[in-house]
């Protein structure tokens, strides 16, 4: 059961919610419990449960981190140059919106901060070991 509800969210979203079209913010605030009910059970395991005001909190600003998520909102805007800019992007997880920010700093438990994934650089060697490859003048 949801811990927050829609007059909630859009009270913290402001001007970031869509008041013309009114979209239903049931699947963010559904998903956002299932973050928080994780946070929960977290908090329990460690030995210091969450009252439901805190919890109710954080599901809150998740839910409006997800929305802001599906529908990314303006940091900047012209309409001269009809440009702009947005807030967060695909892998700042919940860094990327202040919204995530807040949920985060509310989290005594550090599950959200512990599950905030770091991009890092990778690669791939698709060729053979060292130990089978032909040397170069060989090859013809």
């Amino acid at each position: 059961m949801a811990r927050t509800n829609q007059a909630a969210v859009i009270s913290i979203l402001l001007k970031d919610y869509d008041s013309e079209e009114q979209p239903s913010l049931t699947p963010f605030i559904n998903t956002a419990n299932v973050v928080t009910s994780q946070i929960a059970s977290q908090a329990t395991e460690d030995g210091e449960p969450l009252d439901s005001t805190t919890l109710a909190t954080i599901e809150m600003w998740l839910a409006a981190h997800f929305y802001c998520c599906s529908d990314l909102t303006y940091t900047s805007r012209s309409t001269g140059g009809a440009s702009g800019s947005f807030m967060g992007t695909s892998g700042d997880s919940y860094k990327g919106t202040r919204y995530g920010q807040m949920a985060m700093a509310i989290d005594p438990t550090g599950f959200l901060a512990a599950n905030n994934p770091q991009q890092r650089a990778s690669m791939f060697w698709g060729g053979k070991p060292h130990s089978d490859q032909i040397p170069y003048n060989d090859r013809n």
